[in-house]
């Protein structure tokens, strides 16, 4: 059996874009056997989404030699001669990283830079398949046909992530709460550790809305698989959710969404001509809710 080896590590954003490129993967070579080697985020989801056969943590001691100028150890030449193929999305130095994975025994290294190039023209998932081949690929669903079920959605119910890893790319609370207020839907926000650290958790009224803290990924997916509608800025938890398959309304401030969009057909992108998140009006936003509850 052919071994191919996937190296990610990242945000939660970085690595579900990652998935179309295992996708990808899979489909040149359907008979290997695909494993990731990653930091904890990437792990999670890969094991979500159902495309590897083999988890490793990058953050288990010995991988950190890779990035080293000496010589492959023992641990790394047991590890890596079981791979035909290694692809590797690093900014470390390329020309050492590949001396060193393929002086472990790996029998081909493909490096590409994840960060999208200067003036990109292209989503950056083109960019990312671009380790794999250069072929024009469907990957708008970021899924595997065979894993593309839709988890069974509650009625009226609206998730908002009020967060992102920027504050520049947050779209004011006071906002949130007012389309919450005014969205007639039953609302649970999402809060992670950067809303909380921020305060963001004291602006919302626990007695009028639900709040939940997912501790893991697969929690947070299980949440926004069964919202009916989902509203956030562009962030790693709105690529989840349309990953989850959950309609989406999704606001971009001062990054490009044509770019950096979720992947999938069912959500809607609110992007500020001035790059400034706060110059999408409330009004927007509501409309956008109304749209979809007539589409739904």
């Amino acid at each position: 059996t052919m071994n191919i080896l996937l190296i990610r590590t990242g945000g939660l954003g970085d690595c579900v874009l990652t998935l179309p490129a295992a996708c990808r993967i899979k489909n040149i070579y359907p008979a290997a056997e695909l494993h990731v080697l990653g930091n904890g985020t990437m792990l999670d989801v890969a094991r979500l989404s159902g495309e590897f056969s083999g988890y490793t943590s990058i953050d288990t001691h010995g991988f950190h030699r890779l990035y080293s100028g000496r010589k492959p150890t023992e641990f790394l030449k047991s590890y890596f001669s079981r791979f035909d193929t290694v692809f590797v999305y690093s900014t470390a130095n390329t020309e050492l990283l590949s001396l060193n994975i393929l002086g472990s025994g790996a029998g081909e290294c493909h490096i590409l830079d994840p960060r999208p190039p200067v003036n990109p023209k292209c989503h950056i998932v083109k960019h990312l398949l671009s380790i794999v081949s250069s072929d024009e690929y469907n990957y708008d669903n970021g899924k595997c046909s065979e894993n593309s079920g839709q988890s069974k959605k509650v009625a009226n119910k609206l998730v908002i992530h009020p967060g992102s890893g920027s504050i520049s790319k947050n779209w004011p609370v006071g906002n949130y709460l007012y389309i919450a207020e005014k969205s007639g839907m039953d609302v649970t926000f999402i809060l992670g550790n950067a809303e909380i650290e921020r305060g963001i958790d004291r602006a919302i009224p626990v007695e009028t809305y639900t709040v939940i803290r997912p501790e893991t990924i697969g929690q947070l997916h299980r949440s926004l698989a069964e919202a009916a509608l989902y509203i956030g800025n562009d962030s790693g938890v709105s690529h989840l959710a349309s990953y989850a398959g959950t309609r989406s309304i999704v606001l971009f401030g001062p990054t490009d969404p044509a770019v950096w969009r979720p992947l999938g057909e069912h959500f809607t992108v609110l992007s500020s001509p001035d790059r400034d998140i706060g110059s999408i009006s409330r009004e927007e936003v509501l409309a956008g809710i109304y749209e979809t509850r007539q589409e739904q």
